[in-house]
């Protein structure tokens, strides 16, 4: 097109450069009726006459083709022209009639240009003419007399393409002279001359196909993979310029025709190109191809010369005598699509193109090459948009920046097969696998620079097998991380935890040899070869029929202190409790939990463990042990007797293992070697190192631990649940497994047939209960036990306790737990709808199960009316009574023991006359007011009537007449305690009332002591004795407050002896164990806290006992 100022000529303005079509090119020959104006490269510098040109504009730069030995790739930078370039352009304006040539530029900066441009031996690769000089024997190219002599740089450049490519190999040899083959081409080192290098095989075939070397060497990696017929397409395209055009004009519709032949490689588009003209040069005439070839924008003069170099390149494989299947007529030659095998071809291109190679960056579109090399695809290839994560280009070429044209996808394995000499392997951080059993290293393959393989793991004994070898067997035979079933190996590892255990014990690490000690035994009886498993398995399969003990341990040859280990001795590996066993592990890891001693006892059996036995440890550890009480004492006291480990020594001569806590023998024995004032109480067991307390590991049936702890009273309240329900259905399958039915024999065992005992199995009666031959009634008797629908841990059932159907509890019943005779202690509790008999595992918590279910059946049976209770009181106190019993939910009856899952009663309101000592009997709710107080009596009063009788009634005909007794007595218990708490509830109730009053610290803290004194179930929690005095308490505040307005300072100073005794109190709480912490004597120290509060606020008001802060410490000291 055309233009300028209105009213002027119009003017074709028309490019002239060398990818243009040749109709483009052809339009400059023909000039028109109007002005033109051709924008040119210095393709019409010379050898070009275009008619019509009067003016020359010359810019004075043109882009210029010269290989950077830095980069290794052909670059067209922009330069500035040489003086005879320049005056070959001025020259175009005088080709037909005279003209003008304008420089942009001066005449100095003319006259500095150089005289000629740069011959093309300076500026291009010379790895083609280096190959053929090798091939004809011309010698060393930097002797051969060059007009002008190639750059040394680029020379080098050329000489390490060729060994990329595999034409050139390092000559070892060093032979001198010129030798010639057969066919007139040099060999031997003098092919290369003096460089060292001689001509390959591979290189005499490059030689001889007149393409560039990388090209060439692509053909001769299609011969070994026979496709010789597909790289011989690929190559003579690349050969020539793309015959696919792109006018100015046209573009949009070139890109339409051409992505018929698109694909995820440009390679692959090539051959798909071939196949459509092949194709439609077969169907179509001369110029009807020729015509085709101009509608799709595809040049027919390169398409022409494509196919004939085809033909050339084929001629020429078969002059080379390559041994090659038939190849069609090249008029007939085209590839079948699905038949196409894309990573054949593009291997073949990679042995051309080894460092052509790129590895994406990230998510980018730039590519890592190499030589730490950067570029991007070019717009015109189809992985432009969408790269894939590695390519390989057959060109590299450098204008704004690097462009890679015509790309195609690549595997970074196959360059390690097509260029192993190329690559560089770094090996780092050597391991040792015991997945492989062998030691393995981490890989790098990098080829110039450019990670091929970032990481990969390979075996060490590839890269150096004394090295493997000494890791095998340090890892896998000395320290065993490896799988195998060999029988030395089981046998040594068993004699080294045999002497290990010996350190274990002795808590030292100088009994058993080192490790560096076992490395030299197998060193010696190993061959060198034996560098992993499958070598050491190899060798060993025939190596022990001949000397089947070459590689087994001997224990005394392991120990190196024969002394040490026989004071290992006092370390036995069972822990004997009467006819108990239990076993005995030892650790000797510090700051491991289970560092030191651990008793591994199954959970059924957790609570028969004996902590006073405990305490002594082994034989072994017990001077240790004493050494440590010793020096936890008080300064004062450890004076006398030190050293420490002499007194220790020196008490363990005067002391009787197992005699009681062993802190109360080391005092006795020490202050009998002259230690004064020491008592047990002295010792300070936090101080002990941990090691030094039996840590007790409570297993499973499983002997998986459940739990674990050197404190062994909270281990067991811990797991106190599970230990009742292991005892208890550890019993009852003793009972199902045993000879008879019943739970329990005459003499106590389970499993047994009693020969006094019921003649249905049901019975419970042991030899040490009390009453054993009751309840032989027969079995369809009413109330008979029955094992229907029992639980598992469950010793008999049955919907009522009768002396005809469970009869008498026995104290104790005998059972086997993990093959030891273990006695359990049943008692009965009421649980879904029926009375069940369950074992549990000690004495004390069986006992208070019986006594929660009697107290709860004399509660079920006592009929007390509540309004009668309270009949006859003031109404101030009635009142009181109604506000304390809303206020604090008294509505139920107080847990007299642990919950069994056993029906609510509450005596008070349970009028539905259901039948007596069953499981199921359901209380109906109780309404609000006094009745819930009237209840807490009612469990008040039948707990001091059971308690007065038994406590623990076993027998159902006592358990009869302790209710019968609470039916008869209760009420009027009820009534005497009613009447005499009522003062009390009516104190507080006035009390709280007037506190709304009032606020500040000191209101807080007397809400605090009033709810003290009427908690819920105050009745059950503080006893009737100690609230009766509750008004006097109240009294003593209400005359507190009348004081506090005028000597605030006073309540201070008498409020801080009050903190003094509560911390003294809080102290002995944390220090007590928590069975201890509602102790009778604590809970006692705690109401002389409030007699203490009498005394400093309200004096005049009397106390019952003489109270002070010291004598509540003294009260306090004395609980243990």
């Amino acid at each position: 097109g055309g233009g300028g100022r209105p009213g002027s000529k119009r003017v074709d303005i028309l490019p002239l450069f060398g990818r243009l079509s040749n109709q483009e090119q052809h339009r400059v020959f023909h000039p028109g009726g109007r002005r033109r104006i051709v924008l040119a490269t210095n393709i019409a510098e010379t050898s070009l006459t275009v008619p019509g040109i009067h003016y020359v504009v010359d810019t004075g730069l043109a882009r210029i083709s010269r290989y950077s030995s830095r980069t290794k790739v052909q670059r067209l930078p922009v330069e500035e022209i040489s003086q005879a370039s320049a005056k070959q352009r001025s020259g175009r304006s005088g080709r037909i009639a005279d003209g003008i040539a304008i420089r942009l530029y001066s005449q100095e900066d003319f006259e500095a240009r150089p005289e000629f441009t740069d011959p093309e031996i300076l500026r291009t690769h010379l790895a083609s003419v280096i190959l053929a000089m090798a091939a004809l024997g011309l010698g060393d190219i930097s002797d051969f007399p060059f007009v002008l002599p190639p750059d040394k740089r680029a020379v080098k450049d050329g000489i390490a393409l060729l060994v990329e490519l595999g034409a050139l190999e390092e000559d070892k040899g060093h032979r001198k002279g010129n030798a010639t083959g057969a066919d007139g081409s040099a060999t031997g080192s003098s092919a290369a001359g003096n460089s060292g290098y001689s001509l390959t095989p591979v290189g005499r075939d490059l030689a001889r196909i007149p393409a560039d070397p990388r090209l060439a060497r692509m053909l001769v990696a299609a011969h070994a993979a026979g496709v010789v017929d597909m790289l011989a397409v690929l190559v003579a395209a690349l050969s020539i310029q793309d015959i696919r055009e792109r006018p100015l004009e046209h573009q949009a519709r070139a890109d339409q025709l051409h992505a018929r032949f698109a694909s995820d490689s440009d390679f692959t588009s090539i051959i798909l190109l071939w196949n459509y003209i092949q194709t439609r040069r077969k169907e179509l005439s001369g110029n009807q191809f020729r015509k085709l070839c101009r509608e799709e924008l595809l040049h027919y003069v390169r398409a022409r010369e494509w196919m004939d170099l085809v033909r050339q390149f084929l001629s020429i494989v078969q002059d080379l005598g390559w041994e090659i299947s038939n190849i069609p007529h090249v008029r007939k030659l085209v590839f079948d699509p699905t038949a196409l095998n894309e990573d054949v071809l593009h291997q073949c291109v990679l042995t051309g193109m080894v460092s052509h190679i790129g590895m994406r960056e990230g998510n980018s579109r730039q590519f890592l090459g190499t030589r730490n090399s950067h570029f991007v695809i070019h717009p015109s290839s189809q992985l432009a948009k969408k790269p894939p994560q590695w390519i390989i280009a057959a060109e590299l070429v450098e204008t704004s920046q690097v462009f890679a044209r015509t790309v195609g996808p690549c595997k970074p394995e196959w360059v390690e097969q097509v260029a192993g000499h190329m690559t560089k392997a770094t090996y780092s951080e050597p391991y040792w696998s015991a997945k492989r059993s062998a030691a393995m290293i981490h890989e790098k393959i990098m080829l110039l620079g450019l990670p091929i393989i970032a990481d990969r793991v390979v075996s060490l004994s590839k890269v150096d097998r004394p090295q493997a070898r000494e890791m095998f067997i340090r890892r896998a035979l000395v320290e065993g991380d490896w799988r195998t079933h060999h029988r030395f190996f089981a046998h040594n590892q068993e004699v080294l935890a045999e002497a290990s255990q010996l350190e274990d014990k002795a808590r030292r690490r100088n009994i058993v040899v080192d490790d560096e000690t076992l490395y030299n035994f197998y060193d010696a009886r190993l061959p060198e070869s034996v560098v992993s498993a499958r070598h050491f398995d190899s060798w060993w399969k025939k190596a022990r029929h001949g000397h089947p003990h070459l590689l087994d341990f001997d224990l005394d040859a392991l120990i190196e202190s024969p002394e040490a280990a026989a004071a290992a001795g006092e370390f036995p590996d069972t822990w004997i409790q009467g006819s108990l066993r239990f076993d005995l592990s030892y650790v000797f890891e510090p700051g491991r939990p289970d560092d030191g001693i651990t008793m591994r006892v199954p959970l059924p059996l957790l609570a028969t463990v004996d902590e006073e036995q405990a305490q002594w440890l082994v034989a072994g550890m017990r001077e240790e042990l004493c050494v440590a009480l010793i020096r936890s004492l008080p300064k004062a006291l450890r004076k006398s007797v030190v050293p420490a480990s002499n007194f220790a020594a020196a008490a363990l001569g005067r002391m009787s293992a197992f005699d009681g806590p062993i802190d109360r023998a080391l005092a006795d024995a020490l202050r009998s070697l002259g230690g004064t004032g020491i008592d047990a109480e002295d010792f300070d067991w936090s101080k002990v190192p941990p090691h030094l307390r039996m840590n007790v590991a409570a297993i499973d049936r499983h002997g998986k631990v459940v739990a674990a702890s050197r404190d062994i009273s909270q281990l067991k309240a811990d797991l106190s649940g599970q230990i009742t329900q292991a005892i208890a259905k550890a019993s009852a399958q003793g009972r199902m497994c045993g000879a008879g039915h019943g739970a329990a024999g005459s003499d106590g065992r389970t499993g047994g047939q009693g020969a006094q005992g019921p003649q249905n199995g049901h019975g419970a009666a042991a030899k040490s209960g009390s009453s054993g031959g009751r309840g032989t009634g027969s079995k369809g008797r009413r109330g008979a036990a029955s094992s229907a629908g029992m639980g598992g841990d469950e010793l008999t059932r049955a919907a009522e306790w009768t002396a005809e159907g469970i009869g008498v509890i026995p104290e104790h019943i005998e059972t086997i737990i993990d093959g030891q005779p273990v006695q359990a202690y049943p008692a009965i509790l009421a649980q879904d709808g029926a009375m069940i008999v369950r074992a549990f595992p000690t004495k004390q918590a069986a006992a208070a199960q019986q006594f929660k279910t009697v107290l709860d059946l004399m509660v079920a049976e006592v009929r007390v009316q509540p309004q009668q209770m309270i009949k006859g009181l003031p109404l101030r106190q009635r009142v009181a009574m109604e506000t304390y019993s809303s206020r604090v939910g008294t509505n139920s009856a107080p847990s007299s023991g642990r919950s069994n899952g056993g029906s609510k009663q509450t005596g008070a309101s349970n009028k539905t006359g259901g039948s007596r000592r069953n499981g199921g009997a359901q209380q109906t709710g109780v309404a609000q007011g006094v009745v819930g107080l009237v209840a807490d009596c009612v469990a008040v009063a039948c707990r001091d009537i059971l308690t007065s009788i038994g406590p623990v009634l076993r027998d159902p005909d006592e358990a009869d007449r302790a209710i019968e007794q609470a039916r008869q007595k209760v009420p009027g218990m009820v009534r005497q305690m009613v009447v005499a708490v009522a003062p009390a509830i009516l104190a507080v109730e006035d009390m709280r009332a007037e506190l709304r009053e009032w606020s500040g610290p000191v209101i807080k803290d007397i809400e605090q002591q009033l709810e003290f004194y009427l908690p819920q179930h105050a009745v059950a929690r503080h006893g009737v004795g100690h609230l009766k005095h509750v008004p006097r308490y109240v009294a003593a505040v209400k005359q507190r407050l009348e004081d506090l307005e005028a000597q605030p300072d006073r309540d201070e100073d008498l409020e801080e002896q009050v903190r003094q005794a509560f911390e003294y109190y809080r102290a002995t709480v944390d220090r007590l164990p928590s069975a201890r912490a509602h102790s009778p004597q604590l809970k006692e120290v705690r109401w002389m806290i409030e007699e203490l509060r009498v005394s400093l606020f309200a004096q005049n008001l009397g106390t019952t006992r003489s109270v002070s802060v010291a004598r509540i410490r003294k009260a306090l000291e004395k609980i243990r």
